[in-house]
């Protein structure tokens, strides 16, 4: 789901993110892929401005350095030990270990914000990405053959936040 591609940027707008958060039930979670290849500084901010917009409680990790998944909900995300209890799922640990997650601390090493870091980095005169304002769908395009701008790559890392303990 590449948002420069036509059609795909609409799963990335204020008004898709108010659609899902009202179809969410109570302590429900919507994840958000998004990649930082072909992508500016400006399009992650606008990024992280819509949803924080949107949801009051966010999170964001990057697995590596080409992807982007963000946690969204309307209550805050808990990390506490029935996320460790799903770990020790025979068949979760299973899948998990195909992608080289064999330890619960391979998953909280790839977080980077929650609330307070990624509303201050959507924070400023960025735009919203919304329906009449479709702007990472040629943003994107236009960048597709450029150097990889690593701006926010370099944010990213600079500026990552421990995990929340675990009670």
């Amino acid at each position: 789901s590449n948002p420069y591609i036509s059609g795909i940027g609409d799963l990335f707008t204020r008004e898709f993110f108010e659609m899902a958060k009202s179809r969410l039930k109570p302590g429900g979670i919507m994840c958000v892929w998004f990649h930082t290849y072909s992508m500016g500084d400006s399009d992650m901010r606008a990024m992280a401005k819509t949803l924080v917009k949107v949801f009051p409680h966010n999170t964001m990790w990057m697995p590596n350095e080409s992807d982007l998944i963000f946690l969204s909900s309307m209550d805050p995300l808990a990390f506490d030990d029935r996320l460790l209890a799903r770990f020790e799922v025979p068949a979760v640990r299973s899948d998990l270990g195909r992608i080289r997650i064999n330890e619960i601390s391979d998953v909280l090493a790839s977080y980077v914000w929650g609330d307070k870091g990624l509303a201050r980095y959507g924070e400023g005169e960025g735009r919203l990405h919304t329906d009449d304002n479709m702007m990472l769908e040629f943003s994107a395009g236009r960048k597709m053959f450029a150097p990889r701008d690593t701006a926010c790559l370099s944010t990213f890392i600079s500026t990552m936040e421990s995990p929340p303990l675990m009670t």
